[in-house]
């Protein structure tokens, strides 16, 4: 057995310590709610999930610096050059970067709680320390370190971050269980934002550490050429990263606006079980992502639509089992971690979901392939036309059915403009090679 292991390819390896991570990190985050819903009440467990959703946002902090630098060690390593210097630039992009998204927290943190977190103002104001502006340092602290994730993924070498990434969410929920043990009243969702969050920082923190080590010293170093080179590049990464969060991670928001808590809490959990199985077949493509440059800089191009259509069967097989389980044992979900909550949950949920994340795949996987290449434009452009598209449905559909107006805003956003477009790029890009 552990020849076999040792026999596979290294983007294998890491894809299966990643599902591994991701398995962790979804079983500790289901769980997790049976504790925290009754200790934190549905109100302030709306309020976390809201605040959890700004994740993604503070990991923009780089604005697309770690994924431009993750393409060109990439490529550097096909060409067998050294690319130290560009980590030694990138290092003094993301201090800058860093300062400044701090500096925008402590700007726009109040008014990000009187727009989106107004219905639960009262709530925070109960609050001895700011839960949002807490909230927003914290997350802004994991998005800087995990940029070193990339970087180990591009050497392939991304085991390491995924084990330790594991150990952080196990400690996590050691920590949520400790905190609600002790039955304390007091700052109740900061709290569990910290003990989800500092595990992270500290140990993904090593990696990045270890990596930037060597650049600290060269820090007043300034490689003009290289700079603009990484910027040129991350420009795209970061604007496109930019218009999919307003697709991807709008949900929230809007829906802090236009449903209740019991929603929110509702599709929370379902969007966990389905998201996690959309990440195991992430990580397949993050894993994947510096082979596909690779491949397609070597010329290997019929190799690279064979991954891509070995991805998405796989893919859409997964997703589909998973929602199709998470109907049948529907009620068997909501009696262990919503005991608390009486909701009726139709199957139109269901199905809708089973359209969106399949629609979705095929956007993922082909714009995976378009990224790694640094084919950036056209997916900035539909998938700006596609965010506009999609928050004005999600907002609207939201008011008139629910939760259901949500994942009917993604689905028709997708097909409009994403699941056609990628593909059809992709190819062209392919045969032109």
């Amino acid at each position: 057995m552990f020849n076999i292991i040792t026999n596979l390819p290294n983007h294998l390896k890491v894809t299966i310590s990643a599902w591994v991570a991701r398995g962790i990190i979804a079983f500790t985050n289901l769980i997790a709610i049976r504790f925290l819903l009754p200790y934190l009440g549905t109100e302030s467990y709306a309020v976390y999930l809201v605040l959890l959703s700004f994740t993604s946002w503070c990991a923009l902090t780089d604005f697309g610096i770690g994924t431009a630098l993750q393409n060109y060690i990439s490529e550097f390593r096909v060409k067998k050059l050294d690319y130290q210097p560009y980590i030694n630039s990138a290092f003094q992009i993301i201090i800058l970067f860093t300062a400044i998204a701090f500096i925008l927290s402590f700007l726009l943190y109040h008014p990000i709680q009187s727009f989106i977190l107004k219905k639960y103002i009262s709530l925070l104001n109960l609050q001895t320390i700011n839960v949002v502006l807490a909230s927003l340092i914290l997350l802004i602290l994991v998005g800087v370190v995990n940029i070193s994730t990339k970087i180990y993924y591009a050497l392939h070498k991304g085991t390491v971050p995924n084990i330790l990434t594991s150990i952080a969410y196990i400690i996590s929920f050691c920590a949520m269980l400790v905190i609600v043990n002790t039955q304390s009243e007091s700052n109740k969702i900061l709290k569990i934002i910290i003990c989800y969050t500092l595990p992270q920082i500290l140990l993904i923190g090593f990696l990045f550490a270890k990596i930037f080590k060597n650049s600290i010293v060269e820090i007043f170093k300034i490689n003009r050429d290289i700079l603009r080179n990484l910027f040129a590049r991350a420009v795209g990464f970061g604007g496109l990263g930019v218009t999919w969060l307003l697709v991807y991670e709008s949900d929230y928001f809007i829906m802090a606006k236009t449903v209740g808590p019991e929603d929110i809490a509702v599709y929370s959990i379902f969007m966990k079980i389905f998201l996690a199985a959309l990440g195991i077949n992430g990580c397949l493509l993050t894993a994947a992502w510096p082979v596909f440059a690779e491949l397609y800089h070597s010329g290997q191009t019929e190799e690279v639509k064979i991954k891509l259509k070995r991805y998405l069967t796989f893919g859409i097989l997964l997703l589909t089992s998973v929602i199709i389980l998470s109907f049948c044992f529907k009620s068997f979900i909501f009696s262990f971690l919503l005991s608390g909550i009486n909701y009726n949950l139709s199957y139109t949920f269901f199905l809708l979901s089973i359209v969106y994340f399949s629609i979705r795949l095929f956007n993922d996987t082909y714009a995976t392939f378009l990224q790694s290449v640094n084919s950036l434009k056209i997916l900035f452009v539909y998938v700006s036309v596609q965010a506009c598209i999609c928050i004005i449905l999600q907002y609207a559909l939201s008011i008139k059915y629910g939760i259901n107006g949500i994942i009917l805003g993604l689905l028709i956003s997708y097909v409009l403009v994403g699941a056609w477009l990628a593909p059809y790029k992709s190819y062209k890009l392919l045969k032109s090679k």
